[in-house]
């Protein structure tokens, strides 16, 4: 826990003058125990409650993504209602990493629910939709909103393909899978390890 200890010291010192720098020594740790960190999280959240901070772009990335690894619930849904009301709300790099958060916590209908809420959706935007649907088994789901994304003109990306592409692998939804490949082979998208492990597992 040398690093991480450190890490906490370091962190404690941060959290009356810079929440930002704090949030991302915190979730940037490498070897940490998931409590240790959580609990320094705990902290830098309190104070931004407490005293009525504001955190920048890269203070809430770091702390959404702190909570969705940690699947750290509570806090994520502490964090969402602080930023409501703000500054960020609405901001839709943050709504993003809100619908990342709560779909790796396993709460798909609130990530949904922010996801609908999100004005000028991009390409992440529905990707981490659909990698919501697909990591908590809601294959159907994540189909129905790819083609609803096709049918929208958006283009998917690699990442996009490989996610819904875990949605295809039980038999129930070949077709749809083979159909996603020929998407991928019309979209002339560059190859990766990533779309190409996802195809040979959907195989």
């Amino acid at each position: 826990l040398g690093e991480a200890s450190r890490a906490g010291r370091t962190a404690g010192k941060f959290l009356r003058c810079n929440a930002g720098a704090a949030g991302r020594l915190i979730c940037g740790v490498k070897g940490y125990r998931g409590e240790f960190v959580l609990d320094q999280f705990k902290g830098v959240l309190d104070w931004l409650e407490r005293d009525g901070v504001d955190g920048d772009i890269s203070t809430y990335a770091s702390l959404l993504r702190c909570c969705g690894d940690a699947k750290a619930l509570s806090e994520g849904k502490r964090l969402h209602s602080h930023i409501i009301g703000g500054p960020h709300d609405g901001n839709r790099f943050i709504w993003n990493l809100l619908v990342e958060m709560y779909g790796k916590c396993g709460v798909v209908e609130d990530a949904r629910a922010v996801f609908d809420n999100i004005r000028q959706r991009n390409v992440f935007s529905w990707t981490i939709m659909i990698a919501a649907y697909v990591r908590n088994g809601h294959w159907e789901q994540a189909l129905e909103l790819f083609w609803k994304m096709r049918k929208q003109g958006i283009n998917p990306d690699s990442i996009t393909f490989a996610s819904i592409l875990g949605a295809c692998a039980s038999r129930a939804f070949l077709m749809e899978g083979k159909l996603i490949h020929a998407n991928i082979i019309d979209s002339e998208l560059e190859t990766s390890v990533t779309l190409e492990t996802a195809l040979v597992n959907m195989y």
